[in-house]
């Protein structure tokens, strides 16, 4: 099987420009106040390019290694993730 990995990284790109496009549409007075329903789809786009290319590697090259190992990159309504970020849960 092969993967475009040009693809994977230009959907990456695409995905963070949306999530910057996003942010700065919803900026008030040096403020940021994004609702969860605007910003999930485009969050979960990148999360999922982000993963693909940590991932990827090439068997025998220690210069390119998959960099996600035992970690797993948390979701926007990631419960588990929530409750480390916000003390009252």
């Amino acid at each position: 099987m092969n993967i475009d990995f040009n693809n994977v990284r230009r959907q990456a790109n695409t995905a963070y420009s949306g999530l910057v496009y996003t942010l700065r549409s919803h900026m008030y007075n040096g403020q940021i106040s994004v609702p969860l329903c605007e910003i999930e789809a485009v969050m979960d786009d990148l999360r999922s390019a982000l993963a693909g290319i940590g991932a990827t590697f090439e068997p025998g090259n220690d210069e390119f290694q998959c960099v996600l190992e035992e970690k797993r990159l948390p979701a926007l309504d990631d419960d588990d993730q929530k409750q480390e970020t916000n003390p009252d849960g």
